[in-house]
């Protein structure tokens, strides 16, 4: 009598996600949710095939052909250059953007948009998408079309193994379609397979007023919440899908309520270290050493998204910091938290320095801190002496106005203490700053500018982002009570597809006061360059 195998878990991360120096933490979690349960499990990245095709000789040599007839002569220059760049260069500069520009370019896109060529690549360029369309088995358009074809070429990587699940990760809206496509394609190949969705953006818009069962049409189940436990439940009874598993909403069932799992240590095993990084960059390694946040800020759903605020033991950081080193000497550590406690900052400094210790070297660590920390001098000292040398705020708006408008719950006399002490200790500080709040005005926006200089920011570690309005957010409970547009409003409240809406109108001052009672907003304020908001370095995954 032979010797029953185990059937592993396929996990998957689908095009387009656009940072390519880290590996990513959701499937890495999923990894170790599964290695925990004593369950197999292979990881595709499929993000990383397609930019290792964009890459690639023959498709940069197509794309010069299209930039040509497109006289894109800008990207032209680019793409001479990466021609020109050996290996993983070619991922670093303004290159990887003029590549995505073209193929957009070539698919249809007529004019440069606002928020980058890879909006149009996903096939969300506009507030009139809907759910169904994105996800259907046979979608229109040019962008579909390509996505099916690069999938054709692809998928037999994913079902060669004979998963008894596919678990594929959706970090946001612009991995949909490829998502959907591969699911399309695989269920031809493994019919009897069951096919999972989960990630940040169906826990989005599973914990807002949007109508999943779209979704459905693509994937047998969509997982809500974290992952850890859907998997390893979905994993132990595949291909049956369990229908009483927390945070497993499967089709004909009703919407679960969302789990509150330990978070799992990554599996970083499972996942090709070797590929990441970009030029010769060692890749960052993200671990996380919280989830949840307390704070109430209104344009940010994070509490929506993280229920409560639940933390690691120590223990367990600091022997996730260990494996990471002993897989990767020498990788720098981005702890990416929606925000990490002071004192848990300082329990974790303590535990890296363990660590550190241990091993003979120094490991150099970042981490996100709110802008009311109130850390001294000393304990800002502790932490660098921990090995924290970069750290991330939120700044968010430079005024006491429009702290107290986005509810922020932090004063400038607070941020100027903060960075003081941050800098003083020999920490990196850099953070970001939302322009086109609402309520903003002139003086408002203009005062990014002081602050900036006053709280002596390296410009390099500075980046602005333009206000948008997020699902689960504040703002998005009181749409109707903002000023904005009303035919706006009314395409939000219609679209069944997007997590943000970006760009966002200015409000209407006169019809906001109906309803707040707010001080009369100035004049409209000038452009600030825009950057896509990020948290340094890799903690933009987040």
């Amino acid at each position: 009598m032979g010797i029953a195998v185990a059937r592993s878990t396929a996990l998957v991360f689908p095009p387009l996600w656009d940072t390519l120096g880290a590996p990513p933490l959701g499937p890495a979690v999923l990894a170790g949710a599964l290695r925990g349960a004593a369950l197999p499990r292979v990881f595709h990245d499929l993000n990383l095939d397609f930019f290792s095709w964009l890459f690639a000789d023959e498709t940069l040599a197509e794309l010069l052909s299209a930039a040509r007839v497109a006289e894109a002569t800008e990207e032209l220059a680019e793409l001479e250059r990466l021609l020109g760049t050996q290996g993983r260069r070619r991922a670093v500069g303004p290159g990887r953007a003029a590549a995505v520009f073209v193929l957009a370019t070539s698919l249809g896109m007529q004019s440069r948009p606002l928020l980058g060529p890879s909006r149009y690549l996903a096939g969300i360029h506009s507030s009139r998408v809907r759910l169904a369309e994105l996800v259907s088995a046979t979608p229109e358009g040019s962008v579909a079309a390509f996505w099916q074809r690069w999938m054709d070429a692809r998928v037999a990587s994913v079902a060669e193994g004979r998963p008894h699940l596919v678990a594929i990760t959706v970090s946001h809206v612009g991995q949909l379609l490829p998502a959907a496509s591969l699911a399309h394609r695989l269920r031809r190949l493994l019919p009897e397979v069951p096919i999972l969705a989960g990630g940040p953006y169906c826990t989005t818009m599973a914990t807002t007023d949007v109508d999943l069962t779209p979704l459905f049409a693509a994937f047998d189940g969509i997982g809500v919440g974290p992952g850890e436990e859907v998997i390893v439940r979905a994993a132990q009874s595949a291909p049956i899908l369990p229908g009483d598993a927390p945070g497993l909403w499967i089709a004909g069932g009703s919407r679960p309520p969302l789990g509150k799992p330990a978070p799992a240590s990554p599996d970083y095993a499972a996942l090709p270290l070797d590929r990441y990084g970009e030029g010769e960059h060692a890749p960052w390694i993200l671990l996380e050493t919280s989830r949840g946040c307390w704070a109430r800020c209104r344009y940010c759903n994070y509490r929506a998204l993280n229920r409560g605020y639940r933390v690691k033991p120590v223990e367990q950081v600091a022997a996730e910091v260990a494996d990471v080193q002993q897989r990767l000497p020498g990788a720098s550590v981005s702890f990416v938290d929606d925000t990490i406690a002071p004192r848990r900052a300082l329990a974790v400094a303590r535990a890296v320095a363990r660590v550190s210790m241990a091993i003979g070297r120094t490991i150099e660590w970042e981490g996100c801190l709110r802008p009311d920390a109130g850390l001294g001098i000393d304990a800002c000292r502790a932490l660098r002496a921990g090995g924290m040398h970069r750290v991330f705020i939120g700044f968010d708006a430079a005024t006491e106005a429009m702290l107290q408008e986005i509810d922020k719950r932090a004063t400038l006399d607070q941020i100027r203490a903060l960075v003081r002490n941050l800098r003083m200790a020999g920490i990196v500080v850099s953070g970001n700053f939302i322009v086109g709040l609402p309520g903003e005005t002139e003086v408002d926006q203009l005062a990014i500018l002081d602050l900036i200089e006053d709280l002596e920011l390296d410009p390099s570690q500075v980046t602005t982002s333009l206000f948008g309005l997020v699902r689960g957010s504040w703002y998005y409970a009181h749409l109707d009570e903002m000023g904005w547009p009303a035919e706006w409003v009314a395409r939000v409240k219609a679209n069944d597809a997007l997590t943000d809406f970006l760009p966002t109108p200015r409000v209407d001052p006169e019809a906001r006061r109906a309803h707040t009672g707010e001080r009369k907003p100035g004049a409209s304020p000038p452009s600030l360059p825009v950057k896509p908001r990020r948290k340094a370095a890799a903690l933009r995954l987040r």
